[in-house]
């Protein structure tokens, strides 16, 4: 999911590794990425229940922030 896209709505990965994340707009992702992370956005990015066992590389042309636990 390397290309920009338009989430409508929250992304919940089962499980995955070595994830790419582009959103148009806000994301909010969640899930388990057994390795690295990389997520971008235009807008705020939403860190929802998200376990990464690898590096997480975010960039969000807003708010960044963590609602999960």
């Amino acid at each position: 999911m390397d290309n920009a896209d338009d989430f409508v709505g929250a992304v919940n990965i089962g499980s995955g590794k070595d994830v790419v994340m582009n959103d148009i707009n806000a994301l909010t992702v969640g899930g388990t990425v057994s390795g690295k992370l990389t997520t971008s956005s235009a807008g705020a990015l939403t860190l929802n229940g998200l376990n990464v066992a690898g590096d997480l590389s975010s960039t969000a042309g807003g708010l960044v922030s963590d609602a999960g636990a």
